[in-house]
């Protein structure tokens, strides 16, 4: 046909790409004396641990003595002290009286930024 070109012919070209998600196992202790002084410190103050790294991040841990009003729940935050985003942590925590006895929990959570 007159006026009409083919179209044009490309390459084949193939890509390839890869997530990995890698796991890193770290612990860090974090001992809070005092904690019966610190109940009056208010529901947004925390105390935090030394910055400590696991799996090329720089983390802190918060403990918050007041997490709420009737200053019976206590709270601790991880949090990603370098900027890091997009990290999940899968955390243990043990809560030890100074007996050593107490209790332990386990959750998932997206790191929170400093």
């Amino acid at each position: 046909m007159v006026g009409q070109s083919e179209p044009e012919k490309h390459p084949w070209r193939s890509c390839a790409s890869k997530s990995v998600v890698e796991t890193v196992t770290g612990s860090h202790k974090f001992i809070v004396e005092g904690y019966s002084l610190m109940k009056g410190m208010g529901t947004d103050k925390y105390v935090s641990s030394d910055v400590f790294s696991v799996g090329g991040h720089d983390w802190v841990i918060r403990f918050y003595p007041n997490q709420s009003k009737s200053k019976t729940f206590t709270g601790i935050a991880l949090v990603s002290d370098d900027g890091g985003t997009g990290i999940q942590a899968l955390i243990e925590l043990r809560f030890l009286d100074k007996s050593e006895r107490g209790a332990s929990w386990t959750g998932n959570s997206a790191a929170r930024r400093a």
